[in-house]
């Protein structure tokens, strides 16, 4: 069972953002990477590794969405909390999943519709923001890539951002072979244990 928290709510209201136009169809993309609510292995644990490398940032994380939650297939939040998902309504991302490209926030206590989050507002106060869209081959944002500071920064230079940009593609390959994976098998036939064994009911039982 992913573990879940409600962020400590700022004095000011915070906005939940737009939904996307195509959002049934992005959620059902979601749903066929197969990876919602499951343990992962440390592949994705070293995406974000590289991520702080890149950036210098002590937060880094990689986040999906579905309709109520964010889900983190990877994260390090510098020890400020350690869950496996936020609310949905209380996240960052969800401000980044309407567009293709970066999302890049110098200083977050600036921004019109972000200076009220709760991870803005109040602990860990964050300053400094950059994600990163996980697009599928359709061009559906599924989820981000990204860092973040506790103090203003200036806006990732081009050749950092080309990394992360790179580190993102690989994330989106890598989701977007689940989803086709997942609809191959999917549209298969179905063929009977018989068939498969060759029209052997005893090798049929023995493989089954």
């Amino acid at each position: 069972m992913a573990c879940t928290i409600e962020l400590d709510q700022p004095k000011t209201d915070y906005r939940p953002a737009p939904v996307p136009i195509d959002e049934a169809n992005r959620l059902a993309a979601v749903h066929r990477t197969g990876v919602m609510g499951k343990l992962h292995d440390d592949k994705y644990n070293t995406f974000i590794h590289m991520a702080k490398l890149v950036t210098g940032c002590p937060i880094a994380y990689i986040g999906l969405f579905d309709d109520e939650r964010q889900f983190f297939l990877a994260r390090d939040f510098d020890g400020a909390f350690n869950v496996d998902e936020l609310p949905r309504h209380q996240t960052l991302c969800q401000y980044a999943i309407n567009s293709t490209e970066p999302m890049i926030v110098t200083d977050l206590r600036l921004h019109p519709d972000l200076k009220n989050n709760p991870l803005v507002a109040s602990a860990p106060h964050w300053v400094f923001w950059a994600a990163f869209p996980i697009v599928s081959d359709n061009g559906l944002v599924l989820g981000t890539l990204c860092t973040a500071d506790y103090s203003a920064r200036e806006k990732i230079d081009e050749e950092k951002k080309a990394k992360m940009m790179s580190l993102s593609k690989h994330l989106s390959r890598d989701l977007s072979f689940k989803i086709r994976y997942s609809r191959d098998v999917v549209d298969l036939p179905q063929v009977d244990a018989f068939s498969i064994a060759g029209g052997s009911a005893e090798l049929a039982v023995c493989s089954g």
